[in-house]
């Protein structure tokens, strides 16, 4: 099977997880050879104008069936594809839980909130009790700022941002519904201990790498053998290139970290990684196809829009394999499977990390 695995990402806005434009971000990759990846790009290949690019193409329903055609091909399989989409807004509560509420339990608790899927379950919650508060400027203040605050570089304005989000905070406790006091009192419990994790780190919020790592992880599962990465051009991926490069080092003890059915192995398979512009690879061209058709369509979905072409998309071979890993709101909850990873002697991937951190990278 091919070891050349090609990635190309849509709806990437960095730090920025309140883009109402880009809501969703999707990361697309693949394994397919230049003549299957010819093959299944051959209906478009006559309308290639330097470069076949999906959001260019559909600005013009002359180009409906050709897309349906390209994303029918019989060759696509699950088997040749991996794919991750992560609902934003939903990323951002889960970077509040990450940053303000799993310090105090590591630090002041001593519990792993990842054991039996608790970041998660209050991730939830409060995204769901965002829907609750009928000032709606006021939920945007608060996540705004919490946003501010972790992309901010100044520390004069860090401040300002934190005591906005604080002002929002204590705004919001002062709400008459017991179910939002109780559960935005989880993040006034840890503030009062100031654990609020190092602002200012580019790409802090930013889940790319997190979408990274799984498919890097899905196609050693699937290849059983390293295997070379090829990337569009990213700024994420440039910035974290050394720190990849880390997480595939050999040295690394081959470990299963996580819990549940939240596992992953280290180290990555990955031999090599490259970024590559995609007007010089066809492959990198049917990875936009797969990324940002996903994305158009999700995007329209999102914002209530509904057109003939997206019912189009959805009843294509591509949208109904089941190679999706998807990041939101309400999926993958079970309060048993929850309940029996209480009893799962796992290791906690973050401290996995930065153990091997301090063995090895820091070296």
């Amino acid at each position: 099977m091919n070891t050349k695995v090609f990635f190309d990402e849509a709806g990437n806005s960095g730090d920025n997880l309140l883009d109402k434009d880009q809501p969703v971000y999707v990361l697309a990759s693949h394994n397919f050879n230049e003549d299957e990846t010819r093959l299944i790009l051959a209906p478009l290949l006559s309308l290639k104008n330097g470069e076949i690019h999906f959001y260019k193409l559909c600005k013009s329903s002359k180009n409906y069936k050709k897309i349906i055609d390209a994303l029918n091909n019989e060759l696509l399989d699950c088997s040749r594809i991996v794919m991750t989409t992560i609902d934003k807004r939903f990323a951002l509560w889960c970077n509040i839980v990450d940053k303000l509420v799993e310090p105090f339990y590591a630090e002041v608790l001593n519990e792993d909130m990842n054991k039996g899927g608790r970041k998660l379950q209050l991730a939830n919650i409060l995204y769901w009790m965002q829907n609750k508060i009928e000032d709606k400027e006021l939920i945007e203040d608060f996540l705004q700022s919490f946003q501010n605050y972790y992309r901010e570089k100044d520390l004069k304005k860090q401040e300002d941002y934190k005591n906005d989000f604080l002002v929002a905070l204590g705004r919001i406790e002062m709400i008459e519904d017991e179910d939002v006091r109780e559960f935005f009192g989880y993040i006034s419990m840890c503030n009062a201990f100031d654990l609020w994790d190092r602002s200012g780190q580019k790409y802090s919020l930013d889940f790319s790498i997190s979408e990274f790592n799984y498919s890097c992880n899905r196609w050693g599962e699937i290849l059983q053998e390293k295997f070379n990465v090829y990337h569009d051009n990213s700024k994420q991926i440039e910035h974290w290139k050394e720190y990849i490069k880390f997480m595939a080092d050999e040295r690394i003890p081959e470990t299963v970290v996580g819990y549940g059915d939240r596992k992953h192995v280290y180290p990555l398979k990955i031999n090599r990684l490259e970024l590559v512009d995609s007007k010089e690879s066809i492959e990198i061209q049917l990875a936009d196809l797969f990324a940002s058709s996903l994305s158009y369509y999700l995007r329209k979905m999102y914002n209530g829009i509904n057109e003939p072409f997206l019912k189009e998309l959805a009843e294509t071979r591509f949208f109904k394999l089941k190679c999706f890993m998807q990041i939101g709101a309400g999926l993958n909850l079970d309060s048993e499977k929850f309940a029996k990873e209480m009893q799962d002697v796992g290791v906690d991937g973050v401290d996995f990390i930065v153990e091997q951190e301090q063995k090895y990278l820091r070296k």
